[in-house]
């Protein structure tokens, strides 16, 4: 944008600078003080603006709005304030720019580091921590020029003031109570609304809940206190969060304004206008983001965004107004507050676009009339809920036999509750069942061992009294009965571990097909008096799997088919893949499991026939069960009475080229 279309006009520079001495007001406007030239270029150096002569092309702003208002522009803007302070006067002052939104803004003072600053910048960078941009200054009794650069993808609009640190410093205070009370308002809007929402589920309270939350996240955006305490970091997302949060402030405010008139019954054409609103501001938000993320301009976005707003503003008026004349009187403080608000909309975006002077009213039209908005929004919704007290006091039959409908249904929670206390006690009662099992299980199978051992010693101290030496005879036959009670209890602590922690394993990539050939080795003794083949269908079969656990549900599998198997039959372990699993297959010819046992025998302390020869604890193939699945697979059971079983464990292929273990 050209100067000439600034709200200002524009003279040719004369020989002035400012004089500070004791008697300067606290806080000096410097709109009257300063000359600005046009960089359209942007590549202008201090070196270049400051040569003798560019001294014509600086213009100095008449007729003052108040502050300097440039609107859109893609031009670099040069600021030359000459100044000088006399001897009696106090030499530090600050430099105050009340724009948090300006993308760069950099200072050049003779014999003094320059100070780039900016939003666009890291927040380190300012030498003064505040929401607005402050560069303190040593102002010299002889006079000196201080030059400003400033450049902003946003509308420009640059209030410069200097400041005596100590009056800036409690203005500051009382500007930060003003927008923590602003800040409270809408939180505290928010928080009742919600709250409201949650008691009633009534959908205009989320909506208002939503655009109270959008709004005050925009405004602590455009505060500056954003980019202060909530995204410091954040350079990119502070660029575009004013206009993002407003986007989705002005979709939430258009849904809540279509819910509260409920247009969808009243103007359904009127509603589907909105609904397209919505839409776009949506679409508007979405943009502001990839925007941030990839560093577009910024621009031609909020001139779109401001435009669409002051259609949407129109749209929502109008629908109000139209109810209005058909008699809906329950709307008059919402029409009251979008009118404030499409006031407030109209001079921001008329500021935005340099069409109106920049001053304390037209910078913070949006917030001051967001303000008025809120109350009269929570007056509208009053009067609402007020309307629809009334009507609710006219539907109590209804409300009764909504009661009456609800006592059944209590009856029939209680019910259903009852039966399932009642099931979780004959769970209970299983269980206590099962523990006793287990108790005299533990005593059966533990005595017989120990019955043996004291045996063998009482045999042993008689033999040798009689010089009788068959030491190596009762060693071994002692050695099989502690080896029987290690297993017992091995097999009750891998139960009771797996129980505690069936997740928690030591996963490795595996090939099964070496390590079948060792477990035949190591598994040796649990086959001794029967025949055992290991027939491998596949050169290489890869899982993911814990080998200690994966080695005791096959020790058990097996251990299963040598007890319930005829002494000298076949017992087969082979390998079996089908899409994307593995499988090690136990195959015995013993006595088979009927079908209606089938599902019970993999569970705890539990056998099919625990009366009959065979001893164990009934936790073999429940530990195997438990292992497979707690890598992700499962355990197949194929039996036949008479025909003996098969136990296959499925587990999830892997590929030589996974590096991550699946979860």
């Amino acid at each position: 944008m050209a100067l000439a279309l600034a709200w200002a006009t524009w003279m040719p520079a004369q020989a002035w600078a400012l004089a500070l001495n004791e008697t300067s007001p606290h806080r000096i406007n410097l709109f009257n003080e300063i000359e600005i030239l046009e960089d359209r270029s942007g590549l202008m150096t201090l070196e270049q603006v400051s040569a003798p002569e560019q001294k014509a092309l600086f213009k100095r702003p008449v007729a003052s709005g108040g502050e300097l208002n440039l609107g859109f522009s893609s031009s670099t803007f040069w600021i030359k304030l000459p100044l000088w302070r006399s001897a009696d006067s106090v030499d530090y002052w600050l430099l105050v720019v009340a724009n948090s939104l300006i993308d760069e803004i950099d200072l050049f003072m003779p014999g003094q580091p320059p100070i780039f600053s900016g939003a666009a910048r890291p927040i380190t960078q300012r030498p003064v921590f505040n929401r607005h941009f402050l560069f303190p200054l040593k102002v010299p009794t002889t006079e000196q020029t201080v030059f400003i650069r400033v450049r902003s993808s946003g509308a420009l609009a640059i209030p410069l003031t200097l400041w005596r640190p100590i009056p800036f410093g409690q203005s500051n205070i009382i500007s930060t109570l003003l927008q923590g009370l602003y800040q409270g308002g809408l939180l505290t809007i928010l928080t009742y609304n919600f709250l409201v929402y949650l008691t009633l589920r009534d959908r205009r309270y989320l909506l208002y809940s939503a655009y109270s939350l959008s709004l005050c996240a925009a405004m602590i955006a455009a505060n500056g206190y954003g980019r202060l305490f909530l995204w410091p970091g954040w350079a990119g997302f502070d660029r575009i969060s004013l206009n993002m949060f407003f986007s989705l402030a002005g979709a939430s405010a258009v849904a809540f304004s279509s819910a509260f008139l409920n247009l969808q019954t009243r103007l359904p054409r009127l509603h589907r206008s909105l609904k397209f609103m919505v839409g776009a501001q949506l679409v508007f938000a979405l943009l502001f983001l990839v925007a941030g993320s990839l560093a577009w301009s910024v621009t031609p976005i909020i001139r779109g965004h401001l435009i669409l707003s002051v259609v949407m503003v129109g749209l929502v008026i109008s629908a109000s107004v139209h109810l209005l004349r058909r008699g809906f009187t329950d709307i008059r403080f919402f029409l009251l507050s979008w009118g404030v608000l499409g006031v407030g909309v109209l001079v921001a975006v008329a500021h935005a676009f340099g069409l109106l002077p920049s001053n304390l009213l037209t910078a913070n039209a949006i917030q001051i009339a967001s303000a008025a908005e809120m109350m009269l929004l929570a007056l509208a919704l009053a009067d609402q809920i007020r309307e629809e007290r009334e009507h609710s006091i006219r539907q109590q039959r209804l409300a009764i036999e909504q009661l009456r409908q609800a006592e059944s249904r209590l009856e029939a929670t209680v019910q259903e509750r009852t039966k399932e206390l009642q099931t979780a006690l004959n769970q209970e009662t299983q269980l206590r069942e099962q523990q006793v099992r287990f108790a005299a299980m533990i005593s059966h199978e533990f005595r017989n061992p120990l019955a043996i051992i004291d045996g063998q010693l009482t045999l042993l101290t008689k033999e040798h009294e009689r010089g009788i030496d068959r030491l190596d005879k009762r060693a071994s036959i002692i050695e099989g009965a502690v080896r029987r009670l290690t297993a017992m209890f091995d097999r009750w602590l891998e139960s009771t571990r797996l129980n505690r922690s069936p997740k928690d394993l030591d996963r490795r990539l595996l090939d099964l097909v070496p390590w079948l050939h060792r477990q035949m080795q190591t598994n040796a003794f649990r086959l001794s008096a029967h025949k055992p083949v290991l027939d491998v269908h596949h050169p290489q079969l890869l899982v993911w799997a814990d080998e200690y656990l994966l080695e005791i549900a096959l020790g058990n599998l097996l251990d299963n088919a040598a007890k319930y198997s005829s002494p000298g039959s076949e017992i087969r372990i082979e390998t079996r893949a089908r899409d994307g699993w593995v499988g090690i297959a136990v195959i015995d010819q013993g006595q088979g499991i009927a079908e209606h046992h089938r599902d019970s025998v993999f569970k705890e302390y539990l056998r099919v026939a625990p009366e009959g020869p065979v001893r164990g604890l009934g936790l073999g193939l429940s530990i195997a069960k438990d292992i497979v699945d707690a890598h992700n697979g499962r355990l197949e059971l194929i039996s036949r009475i008479g025909q003996g079983s098969d136990f296959c464990c499925w587990l999830p292929a892997a590929a030589p080229s996974d590096e991550t273990i699946p979860r």
